[in-house]
């Protein structure tokens, strides 16, 4: 059995999904085959892949850093077979998100932040089973593993840290906007308008 050498949001959610499942990708000493990213997955790539450029050359400019730049995340984060189709609705997922209002109220909120706005970073650390106070009910000094998409201190002191997600864009669901139906978020330690 390999050791695991840390827990990531992904890998939790796999446990508590199927814990069968966990031991094959996480645990188990032969490694299943990697599962080619599908379309629904591609599309989530590729909007993360605009919103991430787009934001961060609004608030450092054009060719601050060529790892945001679009074309780089989105050959990054889609996968060849995908990019074609994910570079279109990707795009269209993002401009609806644009007419949402919601992408301008983050870049509010993200120009007002006290600090620098911190863009795909890697959070580590280990978790002693205590916070604000109260003991949990776990084993001590488990680590953790995440990796946010955007991470502010807004303008009240409270820590934003967002997670892009697209969902059910590819939905059989009567939910709007069309082709294919989506409904984008990002996960926010915090509420707000983008959430």
């Amino acid at each position: 059995m390999r050791k695991l050498e840390y827990l990531s949001p992904s890998a939790i959610a796999k446990w508590i999904e199927s814990p069968d499942e966990f031991y094959i990708v996480y645990l188990s000493e032969i490694r299943a085959p990697r599962i080619p990213q599908t379309k629904p997955m591609s599309i989530g790539s590729a909007f993360d892949a605009y919103a991430k450029s787009f934001l961060h050359e609004k608030l450092f400019g054009h060719g601050n850093d060529s790892r945001f730049e679009l074309e780089t995340l989105l050959k990054a984060q889609v996968e060849p077979q995908n990019l074609d189709w994910a570079r279109i609705h990707g795009k269209y997922a993002f401009e609806c998100y644009k007419r949402s209002g919601a992408l301008t109220d983050l870049l509010l909120d993200l120009e007002a932040s006290v600090g620098t706005p911190r863009f795909e970073f890697e959070v580590k650390g280990v978790v002693n089973g205590y916070r604000e106070g109260v003991t949990k009910q776990m084993p001590r000094g488990v680590m953790l593993l995440g990796k946010p998409d955007v991470h502010y201190v807004n303008r009240t002191g409270c820590h934003v840290t967002l997670d892009f997600k697209v969902n059910g864009y590819l939905s059989r669901s009567a939910v709007s906007p069309k082709p294919g139906y989506m409904r984008v978020r990002g996960n926010a330690s915090t509420g707000g308008p983008h959430k």
